[in-house]
């Protein structure tokens, strides 16, 4: 499914942004498939790292962990040493400003995000205004599926992928498009005219 996906890119502008972790590096080899000349670019992000769980891992500590984050909650739960949901989003908040200026300076008809999945729904959560409890809602993306944010007539970006909630029902409609009062939808002013999916 994956291999489909980076097919289709082959012969458009293509800009690929991994995280910068050993767990990624290690995909490499099957990840960066397109040759390295103008068309396609690789840059690293540390911002789209996942969730910091900890510097080192005790087994028993972090299956206690994980526990406590089902009863809090997985947004605001922080991890000894690490982060919470909210503090992935902060940094992502950051990544997403630095996003919309590469788009209205470069002309590249594809994004390719590589990342986790805590930062992936965090991604959707920020672009689409998605509150705390619908976040919370979300069932982790599995390794290596693909949430698709594809570009509309309005200039906006929409969720296409069949995401799920916990309840096994598909994303409600309305998380799947921005806020009608966000985002320029004119032509002229919209940073991402050129892109056609994320």
């Amino acid at each position: 499914h994956t291999a489909t996906h980076c097919n289709t890119l082959q012969h458009t502008a293509t800009r690929c942004i991994p995280h910068s972790t050993l767990s990624t590096q290690a995909q490499e080899s099957d990840i960066f498939v397109w040759p390295h000349n103008a068309r396609y670019k690789v840059r690293e992000d540390a911002r789209l790292r996942e969730q910091e769980f900890g510097n080192f891992q005790d087994p028993d500590h972090m299956k206690r962990s994980l526990q406590d984050r089902h009863l809090y909650g997985p947004f605001w739960y922080r991890f000894d040493h690490g982060e919470s949901g909210g503090d992935v989003w902060d940094r992502i908040s950051d990544w997403w400003a630095s996003m919309f200026r590469d788009m209205s300076r470069l002309r590249v008809q594809n994004y390719v995000i590589v990342t986790h999945g805590i930062t992936q729904r965090c991604l959707c959560m920020y672009y689409f205004k998605w509150t705390v409890e619908e976040f919370s809602r979300l069932v982790n993306p599995d390794n290596c599926e693909i949430w698709e944010l594809r570009r509309g007539p309005n200039f906006k970006y929409h969720l296409i992928s069949p995401v799920k909630c916990h309840n096994g029902c598909p994303v409600p409609d309305h998380m799947r498009d921005p806020p009608p009062s966000f985002y320029p939808t004119h032509k002229t002013k919209c940073p991402t005219q050129f892109e056609d999916s994320v």
